[in-house]
């Protein structure tokens, strides 16, 4: 991101506007890409969360397993997957 918003400095000073816009507008994908990824990576863990909840531990895991490698890739703490280790709420007859 800081690549493309100095290379927008730079054709700002050549007074090259098209490429000036050009450079802001990538910037601007990129910081969205990685805004998106971290989203998805909060979400994985809420998902995984939802699923130990309703009892299926394994898709839970599996989940859980997504959202840590992703979390590790963009450098975000990690929750403790306490709620893996839940037990499966009880049937009411």
């Amino acid at each position: 991101i800081q690549y493309y918003l100095t290379f927008a400095r730079l054709h700002l000073k050549k007074e090259q506007l098209t490429d000036a816009t050009t450079a802001i507008n990538q910037a601007v994908s990129r910081a969205k890409s990685g805004y998106r990824q971290r989203l998805l990576a909060k979400s994985l863990v809420l998902q995984s969360q939802i699923q130990a909840v309703m009892g299926d531990k394994d898709t839970a895991t599996t989940t859980w397993k997504h959202a840590e490698k992703l979390l590790t890739l963009l450098q975000m703490p990690k929750p403790n997957p306490n709620w893996l280790h839940v037990p499966p709420p009880t049937q009411k007859e």
